[in-house]
């Protein structure tokens, strides 16, 4: 009895723990089996964690897999976004650069100026053309270049002048059929090639660019401009079709024109390529030629007419090409002047002429009545070396300023007047003497020639030669010696070849004659035996009279 109430006891006391704890236990349940109910539901409990952590285990695998699946798509997504975008920028590079290509392809064929085709491209599309056409065809290709464009340009500037070409452009536009090609070849030269049925159609073509070149263009607020143009035609000839050939054919015959003031076109002529091959061997030889002093001197003497005596003896260059053979001194110093050279040649050649000068006086004492002419073009004039270096070849041989005349022609001293007056005036300063060579074929302004200090006034030989058949030359080359002695100067009847031009100038009262009637042009070792010099130092031409 008292066992039991003491384990009852001790039950009622755990019940009491128990649900202090929180825990109840069934009915009629004894404490082992309260324990070991609590004992399976700890265990299941236990097996429940267990299960959760491997599920929770599982499923951090799981999202960690997911995590590592979304992050690949993430750089997946980002990769093909950065693609996607190098691809646009890739297109868009492309697009960019295909419009650069057209750019440049168009700066390659074009004029940026006029939006014709340039010079490269002309020659291609030429070459094409001619390729089209065949040998049967006829291709008629014209050279303009603008006559006064750079006088616009100083003028008015060089905008105006851009407009100009713009205008001149548009012109050509005007006239031009479907199938022919315009181009600015640079500056102010424009080409036009045109297929053609025959040489007629090619000369009325030719002749329609002249007549456009010819209309006056008005530029904004600017007055009409009347430019113009030279314009040079070639066309294939005997089946040939050589683009090349052709525009240097028409730029040969576009000078042509240029030269002639009167003809506003030229159709080229054969002749002119074998003219444009001897100019090229003439400025390929000339060079050498000043540089060593190649260009011999000749002498002609100037005489008194009333005793024969010498008084003058004109230095006239004369030169032998070594391909071309003797050329004519107006053909090869027209190649000097135009390659720059004539300060150079006129320096030597006055340094020649004096040397020999130095030399007749050494040898003839009495030479020293007579003086040397050099002939001077306006480049030698305008040389602001000229006085100080004549002073110095003076002096360097001991001559006296009288024993040189220098001799110029009026479109020479008129080239820049006031300049011309000034240096002339130091060098008669010095004793030189001057003479105006070819007067009247000039401009022969009395004005002018009031204030030139000159000492002579050469009648030039085409009023000399004719003055015998010429009632009216013969009278103005009366007037013209009267007039040299109106302004205190001392005429010169040039070109005399026979009796009566000489009588006739005598007559005149012209004293000093040159020509054929009393020497021809000779070598300095035979002047002495022309001009008659002798031991006795009497200087008198054999052929006066």
């Amino acid at each position: 009895m008292g066992k039991d109430s003491t384990e009852q006891r001790s039950e009622r006391l755990v019940a009491r723990q128990l649900r202090k704890s929180g825990l109840t236990t069934e009915p009629g349940s004894t404490v082992e089996q309260f324990v070991e109910r609590v004992l399976a539901t700890y265990a299941e409990a236990e097996e429940q964690r267990r299960l959760n952590d491997h599920a929770f285990k599982l499923a951090s695998a799981e999202m960690a897999e997911l995590n590592t699946q979304l992050e690949r798509k993430n750089q997946q997504l980002e990769q093909a976004l950065e693609s996607l975008m190098r691809s646009e920028q890739i297109e868009k590079l492309n697009d960019e650069l295909s419009s650069k290509n057209e750019e440049l392809s168009r700066l390659a064929n074009t004029d940026s100026l006029t939006g014709l085709l340039n010079r490269y491209s002309f020659g291609r599309s030429l070459e094409q053309v001619a390729e089209a056409i065949g040998s049967e065809g006829l291709l008629a290709v014209a050279i303009i270049d603008l006559d006064r464009f750079k006088l616009v340009n100083d003028t008015f500037g060089h905008d105006v002048g851009d407009q100009l070409l713009i205008k001149v452009a548009e012109s050509l536009r005007g006239v031009k059929a479907d199938n022919d090609l315009i181009a600015r070849l640079g500056g102010d030269e424009f080409a036009f090639a045109r297929v053609v049925e025959s040489e007629s159609e090619a000369y009325d073509f030719v002749k329609a660019l002249s007549e456009v070149l010819e209309i006056p263009l008005v530029i904004d607020g600017l007055k009409p401009i009347h430019g113009g143009g030279s314009v040079g035609l070639a066309m294939s000839q005997g089946g040939t079709l050589d683009p090349v050939d052709l525009l240097r054919d028409a730029d040969t015959a576009m000078y042509r024109a240029k030269e002639n003031t009167l003809k506003r076109y030229q159709v080229f002529d054969l002749q002119f390529r074998q003219e444009a091959t001897r100019r090229y061997m003439l400025e390929r030889e000339i060079r050498g030629a000043v540089q060593d002093m190649d260009i011999r001197l000749c002498y002609q003497p100037i005489v008194s007419a009333s005793n024969g005596r010498t008084i003058l003896l004109e230095a006239l260059s004369r030169w032998n090409s070594p391909t071309l053979g003797a050329v004519s001194p107006p053909e090869f110093i027209a190649t000097i002047e135009r390659l720059g050279l004539s300060v150079d040649f006129g320096r030597k050649t006055l340094t020649n002429a004096c040397q020999q000068m130095r030399q007749w006086q050494d040898a003839h004492p009495d030479m020293e009545r007579v003086a040397v002419a050099v002939n001077f073009a306006s480049p030698q004039l305008l040389d602001i070396g000229l006085v100080e270096f004549i002073s110095n070849t003076l002096d360097a041989l001991s001559l006296d300023g009288r024993s040189l005349v220098i001799e110029l022609t009026e479109s020479d001293l008129l080239q820049d007047f006031d300049r011309a007056v000034s240096v002339l005036a130091e060098l008669r300063n010095m004793g030189i003497r001057i003479a105006i060579d070819d007067f009247g074929t000039g401009y022969s302004a009395l004005a002018y020639l009031s204030r030139l200090p000159a000492d002579f006034l050469k009648i030039d030989k085409a009023f000399v030669q004719n003055m015998e058949t010429d009632e009216s030359v013969r009278r103005l080359t009366q007037v013209i010696v009267e007039l040299a002695y109106r302004f205190d100067l001392e005429p010169i009847g040039e070109g005399v070849e026979d009796l009566a031009q000489k009588a006739s100038l005598k007559e005149f009262g012209c004293d000093l004659l040159q020509g054929y009637l009393y020497a021809k042009p000779a070598e300095a070792d035979d002047v002495p035996a022309m001009c008659g010099w002798s031991s006795d130092n009497h200087f008198q031409t054999k052929k006066a009279a």
